[in-house]
């Protein structure tokens, strides 16, 4: 099962940038890798989770440190 997540994020200048997809289910032939994975700029997996929701609020955190840091993601 995959979910299909869209989300947006608002910018300067009125633009929208979207993103799919960032949270996705993984399933391993070995089930000690099967989980829920988020993914980011540059396509770093993290993952994986035991709960859609536990990968969700990894994701934010991860989000929030970047944003305390001033990285942007290359933007």
């Amino acid at each position: 099962m995959e979910m299909n997540l869209v989300s947006t994020e608002a910018v300067a200048g009125g633009r929208a940038y979207f993103r799919s997809k960032r949270i996705f289910y993984h399933n391993a032939l070995d089930a000690n890798s099967s989980g829920w994975c988020f993914t980011v700029r540059g396509g770093l997996v993290y993952g994986p989770f035991d709960t859609q929701g536990f990968a969700e609020r990894m994701l934010a955190g991860l989000i929030a440190k970047f944003k305390r840091s001033g990285d942007t993601g290359g933007r």
